[in-house]
């Protein structure tokens, strides 16, 4: 193998692909000149903006640099791939642990030799560092560096920071079309009756104990509409991480951001129409692009927590296939898994941050997709309203619990973009009559934030719960559902199935067992 055609990932060997009929320019700034970016760009067509990294991939053209041989100081950046049409793009940075043993003269040295330099020393670990390689001076390219870290024998683990697209995990534009039937028609005031899934999940008996008041949820999607009539007066912070120039705001930006609005009505729509699971409930809204860098995914993480989430819900994270080139994985960067470790054990005052985290919609083991099968968050899994796993749902022994989702007869009623901006495009479409919202929704997309909003009401029964007790309660609570004799696996906290995890969620049960522990009795 070329030296750059794999990375490194907690000591494996994880293949790239160099991307072809494509290229990726780092752009100048508008009132700059720049002949030879106009010579790169000219007769391209540009398929990707990337406009808070100043970058653009552009069609109709390879690569004409050798990337293990140049230097770094270019317009033009590598752009690889795991799975077709999935770009990464390679920026001039890496991440690199070392050994405790190393010392800092050491680290010197190996940057001297090959032309890096220390952005920072991060926080999670005394030992982790983001360097850079330096125009001119390093003659490798940053995968080739990052590789010669790591085979050095004094580097832990050295990732490069890799620009990538995260996906949705919603199903709402290619299954629940078959489903479109099943939604009622309605005008009412109350879509509460409808909504089965809090139903299944006796969510509506747990709020007789707790409604989610006094904790914070935070979706980190692609914008969350904050003028919402179910959101008012409940988002108590804002974060865009697509656009410098707007920072604290985390509503949609372009219109096919629809998937976080219906998320948050999940986890806590108040129920002005249609309810969330914790509809008592605050909510911090991480506005996240299509293409993130691993500095800034893992930074979402940590402002989160800096800002006091109690929950974190993610309903995104690799594409759904199998890649037989990857041995089955999709590889969670060092820098991100670093952050998740710290919001789970440091988070909440040391008690641990909650991240819900939807399995996929691949209809495959989730063992490939190590964002999902991290241990730091809980895995979510769909199931349909009669009780079986929803077609699509990943699954595998991460697989921590499942919740009711689209996939049966019957799809979700959440919240949409007002208007004509969202899923429900109004009177025209096959969907609820107030456009505000949707009975479209779906996909572990859906069943997760329902977790979450449920963690809520368990952290509202008793915020001294910590991530490992909440992760026990909703095992042994768990109503098991679907085939007995797919729990085959007996754990410490009962019988375990990779469909269903330890059984679909019951809020009522959960809650309870919660308060018990808070009041002993």
């Amino acid at each position: 193998m070329l030296k750059d055609d794999f990375f490194y990932s907690q000591g494996k060997r994880v293949p790239l692909t160099k991307a072809k009929n494509v290229v990726a320019v780092k752009e100048p700034p508008e009132n700059e000149h720049n002949a030879r970016t106009e010579s790169m760009t000219t007769d391209r067509k540009a398929i990707v903006n990337i406009p808070q990294y100043g970058i653009r991939i552009y069609e109709g053209g390879t690569s004409s640099r050798n990337f293990t041989a140049d230097t770094a100081d270019s317009d033009e950046l590598p752009v690889f791939e795991q799975t077709a049409g999935d770009y990464m793009i390679a920026t001039n940075e890496f991440h690199a642990k070392f050994k405790p043993e190393v010392t800092e003269s050491q680290i010197n040295e190996m940057n001297q030799k090959f032309g890096v330099k220390i952005v920072e020393k991060l926080p999670y670990d005394e030992h982790l560092y983001r360097l850079e390689i330096i125009p001119g001076e390093n003659k490798l390219g940053v995968v080739e560096t990052a590789n010669a870290y790591y085979e050095s024998g004094e580097a832990i683990e050295a990732e490069p920071n890799f620009i990538r697209k995260k996906h949705v995990r919603d199903t709402t534009s290619n299954v629940i079309l078959a489903e479109q039937a099943n939604v009622t028609e309605r005008s009412g005031s109350d879509y509460l009756p409808e909504q089965w899934h809090l139903e299944h999940t006796k969510v509506t008996d747990a709020w007789e104990v707790a409604k989610g008041a006094g904790v914070t949820i935070c979706i980190m999607d692609d914008g969350v509409e904050t003028s919402h009539p179910e959101f008012q007066n409940r988002i108590v912070k804002q974060r865009d991480y697509s656009d410098p120039n707007l920072p604290n705001d985390g509503n949609p930006n372009f219109t096919s951001d629809n998937h976080g609005t219906s998320v948050a009505g999940v986890a806590a729509a108040a129920g002005v129409k249609a309810y969330g699971a914790a509809p008592a409930s605050q909510i911090i809204a991480i506005r996240s692009p299509d293409y993130l860098g691993v500095n800034a995914e893992a930074e979402m993480f940590d402002w989160a927590v800096s800002e006091g989430a109690d929950v974190i819900n993610c309903s995104w994270g690799p594409p759904d296939t199998n890649n037989p080139n990857t041995d089955g994985e999709y590889p969670l960067p060092l820098l991100v898994r670093a952050a998740i470790h710290n919001a789970a054990t440091r988070g909440r005052n040391g008690k641990g941050v909650v991240i819900c985290w939807a399995a996929g919609n691949g209809d495959q083991s989730m063992s490939s997709d190590q964002y999902a099968a991290n241990p730091d968050v809980l895995a979510i899994a769909a199931c349909t309203d009669s009780g079986e796993r929803s077609y699509y749902s990943d699954y595998g022994n991460e697989v921590w619990i499942s919740a009711p989702s689209n996939g049966g007869s019957k799809g979700i009623i959440t919240t949409d973009r007002s208007g004509n901006k969202g899923y429900n495009r109004g009177s025209s479409s096959s969907d609820l009559q107030d456009s505000n919202y949707t009975g479209r929704f779906g996909g572990t997309s859906s069943a997760s934030p329902l977790v979450a909003g449920i963690v809520g009401l368990m952290l509202s029964a008793n915020p001294a719960l910590t991530l490992q007790q909440v992760k026990e309660i909703l095992a042994r609570t768990a109503d098991k559902i679907g085939d007995p004799a797919s729990y085959a696996r007996e754990t410490a906290v009962g019988r375990h199935s990779d469909l269903y995890g330890y059984g679909r969620v019951n809020a009522l049960k959960a809650v309870q067992e919660a308060k018990r522990l808070g009041t002993g009795i």
